[in-house]
């Protein structure tokens, strides 16, 4: 008896605890000032691209454009880096709002990441971020382009600003039973990233293009554990 009255006792000092540390609903500010720097970085992103390929169209100049590319390559880690710690910082706040303060999903829109789409699933919204293709290093595709997902390796920054290979698998969203099946997708590798020959989820992010009728969705997956040279698999 004395065990579990520890115990018990042990619990709710632990809840008082917690309650005490969010007493107040949580500022916003960090969250919207690091959504302000990876707006800022993307935008110098993309100012980057447009002088690099100028640069390639000049034959005469190539060390304008072996330049140029590397302009872009730092602009790419910059925005690499401010969307990691965006994302932190989102979902540190999602956290928070969940257990103390649901009304913070409807005030903050920030937080609100995925509802345009529908998204109604705790494993997607821990996945989603604000992502553009252009911002991954080094993609080759490497499946067929006529198959059901175009698929691509590339690269992006990890948590340690380390380049990390990745693989990019794309959906094209045209209804709702694509969203599931992408679902689907990121339920079944969450439960087999233990796998090393598995690549984890790392990130799920909508590009929308006027080419497209609809939005198209790709899902970026961290190589897998190697053994004996083989790289993880989606």
């Amino acid at each position: 008896m004395l065990d579990e009255w520890v115990t018990q006792m042990g619990r709710v000092r632990e809840e008082r605890e917690d309650l005490s540390r969010h007493a107040e609903r949580p500022s916003t500010d960090k969250l919207h000032a690091l959504h302000e720097a990876w707006n800022g970085v993307t935008d110098v992103l993309e100012d980057r691209l447009g002088e690099e390929n100028k640069a390639k169209r000049r034959l005469n100049a190539p060390h304008a454009a072996d330049a140029a590319i590397e302009a872009t390559r730092q602009a790419r880690r910059d925005v690499q880096c401010a969307q990691r710690a965006l994302h932190v910082e989102r979902t540190r706040l999602a956290q928070v709002a969940a257990a103390h303060f649901p009304e913070l999903f409807a005030m903050e829109p920030l937080l609100k990441l995925g509802a345009a789409e529908g998204v109604d699933s705790d494993e997607l919204r821990r996945v989603l971020v604000e992502r553009e293709l252009t911002h991954y290093d080094d993609r080759v595709r490497i499946g067929k382009k006529d198959g059901r997902h175009e698929v691509w390796r590339a690269s992006y920054a990890g948590d340690g600003a380390k380049a990390e290979l990745c693989v990019l698998k794309e959906y094209k969203l045209n209804d709702a039973s694509e969203w599931k099946a992408l679902l689907k997708e990121v339920k079944l590798l969450g439960q087999l990233s233990e796998c090393q020959f598995i690549a984890s989820v790392d990130a799920v992010f909508v590009v929308y293009e006027p080419s497209y009728a609809a939005a198209r969705c790709c899902l970026g997956s961290s190589r897998g554990r190697a053994r004996d040279g083989a790289p993880g698999r989606l």
